[in-house]
């Protein structure tokens, strides 16, 4: 299985099994309800809340480590690539374009699609078009900074999930909805933005991390 499934997979796994995790312990609270008032029955509801607390932690701490794993493996892949020499071609035509006093956006948009399935090339003709001042230049696939800058996204995400909670708490959205909201906490709006279910890979990778070229993404850290 790929990264990127790998992560989509996660992400899902997380929320089933927090939701999971909630449910058995609401099950319990629930059980003990009737005795209410009874003597006894704050001690036992407090034992369900430390056991709900301890297996929350750990269930954090596994998901963080897992998701760890997999954003190293997307990295690890990324930079290998990136040590990919240019062909005798690509570097012909990247020597070229350096020597050039001036070039225009179509040109450098032109060479990227040639270098489409170089890195090293793209990254080079990102500097390029810094160099020129050129902006909005759309090379078609992702130079290695970006795809490095995505992970880095996806790695934040990840850490923003881990550190849920709860998914889909009534509560939890409405003291997101506002600072001034008096159960409102600091954590809220952190955490606020990784709140919710996803329809696929695709969907994932663009809000959690800022995919938009997904088969690029995908070329650069799937191994």
């Amino acid at each position: 299985m790929s990264h990127t499934q790998w992560y989509f997979n996660q992400v899902q796994r997380h929320r089933a099994g927090l939701k999971a995790l909630h449910e058995k312990y609401d099950a319990e609270l629930n059980k003990i309800e009737q005795y209410s008032g009874s003597e006894g029955y704050e001690q036992e509801k407090a034992e369900i809340e430390k056991n709900r607390r301890a297996e929350l932690t750990t269930f954090q701490q596994k998901c963080l480590k897992d998701f760890m794993v997999t954003i190293g493996e997307m990295r690890k892949s990324a930079k290998n690539k990136e040590m990919i020499a240019p062909t005798s071609d690509e570097l012909a035509l990247l020597q070229a374009l350096k020597m050039r006093e001036t070039i225009s956006k179509d040109e450098l948009e032109q060479a990227a699609r040639t270098l489409k399935n170089c890195p090293v090339g793209l990254s080079i003709l990102n500097e390029i078009a810094e160099k020129n001042e050129l902006r909005g230049v759309h090379f078609g696939a992702e130079d290695t900074a970006s795809v490095l800058a995505h992970i880095d996204s996806l790695e934040d995400s990840a850490k923003r999930i881990a550190a849920l909670e709860r998914c889909d708490s009534r509560q939890e959205m409405a003291a997101r909805a506002s600072i001034y909201h008096p159960e409102h906490i600091s954590n809220a709006m952190y955490s606020f933005r990784v709140d919710r279910d996803f329809n696929s890979e695709a969907d994932a990778l663009a809000y959690l991390g800022g995919v938009n070229d997904l088969e690029s993404f995908r070329e650069a850290v799937n191994d």
